[in-house]
């Protein structure tokens, strides 16, 4: 007995060492990551923010990632399984920064979860741009591999097994990686709360996919983003009722707005044809009288409906004004415009864009407030709410706001708005496929009659198509009729701009030739030889209008989707003579609204983005909304005037904050600044920001416009009218 046990104890110091041991391995295993995962972050950094940097809040995950995927091939019956079982780990992350990479590089965002079906879905649909893009990312292709082909060689030494017969191994390597995780994230904090910490960015599910990354790297947002937590479940809306935020020393100092010029006699009486004119109301506020928000709140037990029935109520509404109804009688055409922006006009180049630039309503201090992702600019433009942009998955929303809005009741499509309140004909427009973010559906929930690529339209090519050829397709649907909304989705614009591009072929000989000698960036250069094809696209249509007599009677609006990424920030510099300043001017866009009708232009230099633009032109057509239900604002109301950039950067009236740095610069009266003042003032128009774009989201993913419309009474209203 004495042997016996004195065998056992015997046994035990070895038990304790192997055990140790074994974790050392396990630690080792472990590390063996971290050179990898810093090089491709760093990598993507680089591509991201154009500087050779990590993301702060990478290295507070890092140990967690570290620990879960050294740890895991640990756990495999033998060695060589253990060797495989690491490969493929490496493989899979080399391409999961592959990925990212080339869609950065081709969309110029890195893949969000809730565009990740889209997204694969655009790359098999125009592999031609993907095969440019790889032909031009071939180094940085090369660097990505780097740590697999390094790794690989070494693998034969590498020991990542050992036996789970212990207790205490397999306790820590069930746990390291939680433990990690969870000390990297209470230590956020330390870093500070402010909206633009690593903190907010960690816990802020509304934040892009590309801001997300840029402070807690490509991984850990993607990691993130798989709780699917939306941006609308963030109580951003409970952040107390909506107030206007206004600088305190300059509410009544700032001198008044000048009076509205006189509007032209053309547009102050209705067309020829018409019985008489209509009789418009310039006073009161822009508000549906049916709807009464307070018994929204008090009807429904559902939390997200009354929420946001409680923060409309809040609201202020915006005020009808001298320029409503002013284009009353006019016909429109909407357009929005596959990457444009006013470095695409060029009176030599250009010369129909430019006339319809340098005319009409001028709106000088108008911003794109989006980087990538056609649809979200369009939703914008579509629907004056704000689209989602967040890092998270959003069930129903694969596709995009604009897609999930295509089941929903929307009450202020101008196609549905131009057929009930004017009795006008409305039309919708797109040179590729109907299918593609389920555009048809969105369209026709929007109130258009449609007509896409291989749905009433053919093409001489796939991608990009003419908007010359959709043009001459389509004028003739309603150019003979009555009075019409037509909206166009243009697609000539789009990058690559290199010869692969069929559009940057078939135009950049003319290009050359009207350059006459000026030198000019490869890239830009092929910017323009693809916008030469709107170019075409709108010398035709005024032509035709012009024909038909109703020019005079017309109204364009021409806007960008997003920014033209494919341009890198050197390309822009070459193209305007200096230094861009990326985080405001390469949002600072171009916008069109045009009238043959206004004889001198009106120049409004409010700022201004793209949710702006519907409820400008609803003001101006005179057609009866509720501004408390849109995120935009009518330029010519006396509601807030603000541009948001895609980076949540903002421009006000007095104000140029940049969101990531807390940092602001002061435009309005020198006198008139005070330093505690401008950061309170800051801190209330971020507060303001979140909230309205929560709201745009909650709307859409709670359906709340039919619940109004159905409560309010407002559709069996329009239901009898139809």
């Amino acid at each position: 007995m004495d042997g016996v046990k004195k065998g056992k104890r015997a046994m035990q110091p070895e038990k304790v060492e192997n055990n140790w041991t074994l974790l050392r391995r396990a630690l080792k295993a472990a590390l063996t990551f971290l050179p990898a995962l810093l090089f491709w972050e760093l990598l993507l950094s680089i591509q991201l923010e154009g500087k050779f940097a990590l993301p702060a809040g990478m290295l507070l995950f890092l140990p967690a990632q570290c620990a879960a995927l050294g740890f895991l091939p640990c756990l495999c019956p033998n060695e060589r399984a253990g060797r495989v079982f690491c490969l493929i780990e490496l493989a899979g992350l080399c391409l999961f920064y592959g990925a990212n990479l080339i869609y950065f590089r081709i969309f110029g965002s890195l893949i969000p979860l809730s565009m990740i079906g889209m997204g694969m879905d655009a790359v098999t649909n125009f592999g031609w741009a993907l095969r440019s893009t790889l032909k031009e990312s071939v180094g940085w292709i090369l660097f990505l591999l780097l740590p697999l082909v390094l790794y690989v060689p070494g693998l034969r030494h590498f020991r990542p097994n050992f036996s789970l017969r212990g207790v205490l191994p397999r306790a820590v390597l069930s746990l390291a990686a939680i433990v990690l995780w969870l000390l990297g994230a209470v230590s956020l904090p330390l870093g500070g709360t402010e909206p633009q910490s690593v903190y907010a960015a960690y816990h802020d599910a509304g934040i892009s996919s590309n801001d997300s990354a840029a402070r807690l790297g490509v991984l850990t947002s993607t990691l993130l983003g798989l709780r699917g937590e939306t941006a609308q479940e963030m109580d951003l809306l409970s952040d107390g009722n909506e107030e206007v935020p206004v600088y305190p020393l300059v509410k009544e100092e700032l001198p008044a707005e000048e009076a509205a010029p006189q509007l032209p006699e053309t547009m102050a009486v209705a067309p020829a044809e018409a019985a008489e004119a209509k009789v418009i109301d310039r006073s009161g506020p822009n508000i549906l009288p049916e709807i009464d928000f307070a018994a929204l709140a008090e009807g429904t037990q559902n939390k997200a409906l009354k929420e946001l029935s409680e923060y409309f109520g809040a609201k202020t509404p915006t005020s009808r004004n001298a320029y409503t109804g002013m284009f009353a009688d006019c016909d429109l055409i909407y357009i929005c415009a596959e990457a444009f922006t006013s470095w695409a006009i060029d009176p030599q180049i250009t010369p129909t864009l430019y006339r319809l630039s340098t005319q009409g309503i001028l709106l000088p201090n108008y911003y794109n407030s989006f980087r990538n992702t056609t649809t979200n600019g369009e939703f914008a433009f579509l629907t004056g709410l704000w689209p989602d942009t967040s890092r998270n998955a959003n069930e129903g929303s694969s596709m995009g706001s604009m897609s999930q809005s295509a089941e929903n009741t929307m009450p202020f499509g101008l196609g549905t708005m131009f057929r009930q309140q004017l009795g006008a004909s409305a039309y919708g427009y797109h040179n590729y496929l109907g299918s593609y973010y389920n555009r048809k559906n969105s369209l026709e929930n929007l109130g258009f009659t449609t007509k896409f690529m291989d749905d009433g339209m053919t093409f001489s090519s796939s991608w990009p198509a003419s908007d010359l050829e959709m043009m001459q397709q389509s004028v003739d649907d309603y150019i003979s009729g009555g009075q019409y909304v037509a909206y166009y989705m243009t697609f000539s614009g789009h990058g690559p701009y290199t010869p692969d591009n069929v559009i940057y072929e078939k135009n950049i000989k003319t290009l050359e030739s009207l350059l006459n000698g000026r030198s000019m960036n490869a890239k830009v250069k092929g910017y323009l030889a693809c916008n030469l094809e709107l170019e075409y696209a709108m010398e035709y249509l005024l032509q035709r209008l012009e024909e038909a007599g109703r020019l005079e009677r017309t109204v364009i609006v021409i806007a960008g989707d997003h920014y033209p990424y494919y341009l890198d920030v050197p390309a822009v510099s070459a193209l305007l003579g200096h230094t861009v300043e990326a985080q405001f001017e390469s949002g600072h866009s171009g916008c069109i609204l045009w009238s043959g009708a206004l004889e001198e232009p009106i120049v409004n230099e409010v700022p201004c983005c793209n949710v702006d633009l519907l409820p400008t032109v609803l003001n101006l057509f005179g057609l009866e909304y509720d501004s408390r239900l849109l995120a935009g604002t009518d330029v010519f109301s006396d509601g807030l005037h603000a541009a948001v950039l895609y980076n949540r950067n903002f421009v006000s009236e007095v104000m140029m904050y940049e969101y990531a740095s807390g940092k602001f610069q002061w435009t309005g009266p020198k006198e008139d600044f005070e330093k505690t003042a401008a950061r309170a003032y800051y801190k209330s128009m971020c507060s303001w920001l979140n909230r309205n774009i929560a709201a745009s989201l909650s709307v859409v993913a709670n359906d709340y416009y039919d619940y109004v419309w159905t409560a309010s009474g407002l559709k069996a209203a329009e239901t009898d009218a139809e």
